[in-house]
């Protein structure tokens, strides 16, 4: 299978938030160990062209070196205006930067897909420092690949096994009180090339989503209510979706993927 995979933002470090991180300097050590987990995991049995926007701006050289990326954009962090119906934190920063890049990611698949005309069969968008632990086969090239959470990081005891996957049908168009039921990490999604340029729409809309549309958790923006709440607006169904499994932070399952800090390594590990 043809697959352009899209990495935007930020390594992430050992530890913490990567608004939190203090590891600038392994940042390519960190994207080498996560680029093998793909390897070993995604690559084997697919034909994947890279494509990369960052806010490294002196990292251009590793980034090139470890991905062979056919297109690596980097800008200098932005700061955005955040609408008066949102904290105006970090946090949020953090929530329009993550749909500003991925837009520019897009935007360099299309620019390319329309100067080669190359015909890609499945599209990624993934976190720098995910970690692979499974192959994963797409075989219907029509369904919308999510993560669904196993494993518990925020402490609410919130699993999710195959008989309870959420439920894109059900996701109401006001918040509810609860955080339970619309929760989905962001880490990484799929579709085919339409399904994820119109997902790139989010930023364009992102205070008509989050203020209008409610896809959020009161004024706290929310990325895991944000991309769901984008592929309802869509009228995608329960049926057009694939599910594989994040392992949180804590939790003790076996996930088709984690993010790098959850594994705890140190510097010594890595090298």
């Amino acid at each position: 299978m043809k697959i352009a995979y899209t990495i935007n933002g930020l390594v992430g470090g050992l530890t913490g938030k990567n608004e939190i991180r203090n590891d600038e300097k392994y940042v390519p050590m960190i994207a080498s160990y996560c680029k093998k987990t793909i390897d070993s995991f995604f690559c084997t049995d697919n034909d994947i062209d890279f494509f990369i926007f960052t806010w490294h701006t002196n990292h251009i050289d590793d980034f090139k070196k470890i991905y062979n990326p056919k297109c690596l954009i980097t800008e200098k962090q932005k700061q955005f205006q955040i609408h008066p119906s949102a904290e105006n934190t970090q946090r949020s920063q953090s929530h329009v930067s993550r749909w500003y890049g991925y837009k520019k990611v897009i935007e360099e698949v299309i620019s390319y897909v329309n100067t080669t005309n190359t015909i890609y069969d499945y599209v990624i968008n993934a976190r720098f420092d995910i970690c692979w632990n499974k192959q994963i086969n797409i075989q219907d090239k029509t369904k919308i690949l999510l993560a669904s959470y196993i494993g518990d990081e925020r402490g609410t005891k919130q699993y999710f096994d195959k008989s309870q996957y959420f439920n894109i049908d059900n996701i109401p168009i006001k918040n509810p009180k609860s955080f339970s039921v619309i929760d989905l990490p962001d880490h990484i999604f799929g579709g085919d090339f339409k399904t994820m340029v119109n997902i790139s729409k989010i930023y364009d809309n992102i205070w008509y989503l989050h203020n209008e549309k409610k896809y959020n958790r009161g004024i706290m923006m929310s990325h895991h209510r944000l991309l769901p709440g984008m592929i309802k607006e869509m009228n995608k169904k329960q049926n057009d979706i694939i599910y594989i499994d994040c392992l949180n932070e804590g939790g003790s399952h076996d996930g088709a993927y984690d993010v790098f800090r959850y594994r705890k390594l140190t510097i010594d590990k890595l090298r």
